[in-house]
């Protein structure tokens, strides 16, 4: 699909404990987003604690199955995620006042 453009929907996910990891309605927005599969890819930046419940053969978080445009990517350690995040925030903050 040269030329198309896809939109990438970034969404941070810090849980801290592995039995409640998912929220109840995750198996129900994981049916929803799997809809804009064309054109929207759904990037979940999580801590690490997802990583055991992911099957990434089988597509499936703890036994629910998620669509192709879900992509889970692991920070490692939420001291990893806060610093990724912090690096984020402060380069887009510099980038504004150079602007000005």
């Amino acid at each position: 699909h040269s030329g198309e453009h896809r939109i990438a929907i970034i969404i941070p996910f810090i849980s801290s404990s592995a039995s409640t990891l998912l929220p109840p309605y995750f198996s129900i927005f994981l049916q929803t987003i799997g809809g804009s599969a064309p054109i929207i890819d759904f990037l979940i930046f999580h801590n690490g604690q997802l990583s055991e419940s992911i099957d990434e053969k089988e597509s499936t978080i703890q036994g629910f199955e998620y669509p192709q445009n879900v992509k889970f990517i692991s920070l490692g350690s939420t001291e990893k995620f806060a610093t990724y995040f912090v690096q984020i925030v402060d380069r887009r903050l510099k980038g504004r006042q150079e602007e000005q």
